[in-house]
């Protein structure tokens, strides 16, 4: 989840500095075919695809072919540090998913996260949220596992 709300402050903060006045985030369940799979670098299956989009700036194609790249920057020395975005696909390659950059000059940017959706058995009565279970007990140590999420969606 840290990873997460990393890459959301990243994606948002880059598309502040493109001076936006208007950003739009969007979410939907999309099958990913295995040709458009082997081109994404990704499996087959579905995806939860998350959009970011501004109407700021934007970046020409060669700026756009950069964007994930560390330490990669069009700002003034000193002005942030080049990782926002290469934060953001470091995690999505991380996680076996993956991120992709469309953007034209002057018409702004959209950044998109794909994230492998769940499946739920067939009529499970909690699909779609959170499941909070006991933890176990290990029968050698007697820890338990704890988890904590700070951003349950």
């Amino acid at each position: 989840m840290r990873h997460s709300s990393s890459s959301r402050s990243s994606t948002l903060s880059s598309i502040r500095d493109a001076n936006s006045d208007t950003i739009t985030v969007t979410a939907a369940e999309r099958e990913i075919d295995p040709a458009e799979a082997n081109r994404m670098a990704v499996k087959p299956g579905r995806y939860v695809e998350i959009g970011v989009r501004d109407v700021g700036s934007g970046m020409t194609a060669a700026v756009a072919a950069q964007a994930f790249e560390p330490f990669f920057t069009t700002k003034e020395f000193g002005v942030g540090s080049g990782l926002g975005l290469s934060q953001v696909y470091g995690f999505a390659r991380q996680s076996a998913d993956t991120c992709t950059i469309e953007s034209n000059a002057g018409k702004g940017t959209t950044i998109r996260l794909y994230l492998p959706a769940a499946r739920s058995p067939a009529g499970d009565p909690t699909c779609g949220r959170p499941v909070l279970r006991p933890a176990s007990s290990s029968p050698t140590t007697g820890a338990g596992i704890l988890l904590a999420a700070d951003d349950l969606v």
